[in-house]
């Protein structure tokens, strides 16, 4: 175990661990916008930023930086508060602010993040940067011109996905969301949307549907494969309107994108059995009943 103090708090936590996780664990909120529990620390908007003693003078990003014995962490000093708010400037100087009309609104980490930390004013200029929207990309729309540049949906699609069909484009002030051709060209799994903390990746289906608070949340199972992957069912009056998986984001385009299939109107809603080579309407209790002498022949004759 490693002995620290966080904001003159003592803890204890397992060697290993970064600042961020050991605050999470205590409760002690550290502000972040890249962070994500399913990816590793990637290090890039330093919103997370921390004092640590013993340490350099600058501060330290806290999803990054691993604990060590006797360290003294200050996540709330007037420097650094400064500092966030400063770095929260320069990510809102050139996003679009199109807030009422944006899908993320109510689930928007960026929205969130620029409250807690009381940002009601930009007042940084810059060149605005002409935006390169993509509304023809199969169930993904971008908007390039919300993006903070966090690097979660590079990280996921490279990293676990290893689709690599997304990636930052020019370099500095100038980067931006691209996939070196437009639209993209992918298996379309959908991992990008979810964890893009902002709007810059739409879902499709979802588009102006409902909003985020509006919808029911029920955990399930896929029923496309027998890979047994979870996950949440979004309803509104009784219409499944998408499917998220909050946890470990990852699903295929099926498992996310195939849920129309609930209100298809060509979908089987009783069973068939085939005689003498068409299929008959059946009830449940003759189909299954047809299964179990099934499998009752084939573990006879093995």
């Amino acid at each position: 175990m490693v002995n620290l103090t966080i904001d003159g708090r003592a803890i204890q936590a397992t060697k290993g661990q970064t600042i961020l996780e050991v605050a999470d664990a205590n409760g002690i909120f550290i502000p972040r916008l890249c962070y994500h529990p399913a990816l590793k620390p990637i290090g890039a908007c330093r919103i997370c930023v921390v004092e640590v003693k013993p340490g350099p003078p600058r501060p330290l990003p806290a999803c990054a930086t691993p604990v060590n014995e006797g360290m003294e962490v200050v996540t709330n000093s007037e420097r650094v508060l400064k500092i966030r708010e400063e770095l929260m400037k320069l990510v809102l100087i050139n996003h679009a602010l199109e807030c009422p009309i944006c899908d993320k609104g109510g689930e928007c980490e960026l929205q969130d993040l620029t409250h807690a930390l009381g940002v009601d004013q930009v007042d940084l200029e810059a060149v605005k940067l002409a935006p390169n929207h993509d509304y023809e990309s199969l169930f993904v729309e971008r908007h390039p011109d919300r993006c903070v540049t966090c690097g979660r949906c590079v990280h996921v699609c490279r990293d676990h996905v290893g689709a690599m069909a997304i990636n930052f484009m020019h370099r500095g002030y100038f980067t931006e969301l691209g996939s070196g051709q437009l639209p993209l060209d992918c298996e379309f799994c959908g991992s990008c949307i979810d964890i893009c903390p902002v709007g810059a990746l739409i879902n499709k289906l979802w588009k102006y549907r409902a909003r985020a608070w509006e919808v029911e949340k029920t955990e399930t199972v896929c029923p496309f494969c027998g890979g047994g992957c979870t996950y949440e069912l979004h309803t509104k009056n009784d219409r499944i309107l998408r499917v998220r998986n909050e946890k470990s984001i990852l699903l295929c385009s099926r498992g996310r994108f195939g849920f129309p299939v609930v209100e298809a109107p060509d979908r089987l809603k009783t069973p068939l059995i085939k005689e003498n080579g068409e299929f008959r309407e059946a009830s449940w209790d003759e189909a299954l009943d047809l299964v179990a002498a099934k499998f009752k022949e084939v573990a006879e004759n093995a």
